[in-house]
């Protein structure tokens, strides 16, 4: 494939990959492994891309992690720093007595598109095998896209104990692996290099989505009634139709994002017991109460009323 082609396809220049300072959208690298997946027929490819990372190749967060006294200190790095390598990520760390359970809080953007997914999980297990300098297998692996018609590569790379269509990604290590010593600890050199993450952590810009700037921008709308996809284009100062393809790269729709934020602020205004159920109802732009009850039970299972009960007992 010719490297130039993909890289204007996505519209990312030389430029930004050299420069160690640019970051590149996840929809864009997205975009790019759709474009990959489209013209290779290789399911396995995110396998094969994940398993030759190098956990340098991470920047000051994979030399902290490699530089950590135990598996368990670089779990903990790289959840603490995980925006630093990818700003949307957002990994949780549990302690489950005898595993520890590493699990990515978001959905991804693609569901069920299996090859980002791979790569992350192998690259990730890739890290921990060079840390320790073991030839770890993790306790379990949850994986939430559909179970592929062939699982012998996965196996083989990632251990015989995988879970398919889980609620989240998610690898639970034994904690025999976990708390073992490293290769390459040196606790010093970890201050110092912890210290300097936090520092970039701390300069990272915030990059919102095309899905964050709607929300933002409908919210002053929505008491007035449901806005048009074409008004919310123009504050944005974007055409109808570069907002639609926006969104559907982020796998969402206008449609969704306005229900979506209408379920997060019916939530957070019935909170509030001076607002009576129709008062929140009109301020999420409903001009019939019923449509609103009828919206909230599809999104809480639940009516309104008993929702404010609960959350107020």
């Amino acid at each position: 494939m010719d490297r130039a082609t993909l890289l204007r396809q996505i519209e990312v220049s030389e430029d930004q990959i050299r420069d160690p300072d640019s970051r590149v959208p996840v929809v864009k690298t997205l975009r790019l492994w759709r474009r990959i997946a489209n013209q290779l027929d290789d399911p396995d490819l995110g396998l094969e891309v994940g398993r030759t990372f190098e956990t340098r190749e991470g920047g000051v967060v994979g030399y902290a992690m490699l530089h950590s006294d135990t598996l368990l200190g670089a779990l903990r790095r790289v959840v603490r720093f995980a925006k630093l390598l990818n700003q949307r990520a957002d990994l949780k760390l549990e302690d489950r007595e005898d595993r520890w359970r590493l699990e990515a809080i978001h959905q991804p953007i693609i569901p069920d598109f299996r090859q980002p997914i791979d790569e992350g999980i192998a690259g990730l297990m890739a890290c921990f095998r060079e840390i320790t300098g073991r030839e770890i297998v993790p306790a379990n692996l949850y994986l939430n896209y559909t179970r592929p018609k062939d699982t012998q590569a996965l196996r083989q790379l990632l251990g015989p104990d995988l879970h398919f269509d889980a609620p989240a990604t998610a690898i639970e290590l034994w904690d025999r692996d976990v708390k073992a010593p490293t290769v390459a600890g040196d606790l010093r050199l970890t201050r110092y290099l912890d210290e300097l993450a936090q520092v970039h952590l701390q300069a990272l810009p915030r990059i919102e989505s095309y899905a964050d700037r709607v929300r933002q921008a409908i919210w002053p709308h929505l008491s007035e009634g449901s806005p048009t996809i074409q008004q919310i284009a123009t504050d944005l100062a974007i055409s109808t139709r570069s907002l639609q393809r926006r969104l559907r790269e982020e796998a969402t729709s206008f449609a969704a994002v306005v229900d979506g934020l209408r379920r997060d602020k019916a939530k957070l205004l019935l909170r509030d017991p001076n607002l009576a159920v129709y008062e929140v109802a009109y301020l999420l732009g409903y001009s019939d109460p019923s449509t609103f009850h009828r919206a909230f039970r599809r999104w809480a299972g639940t009516s309104p009323s008993q929702f404010r009960a609960q959350q107020l007992s």
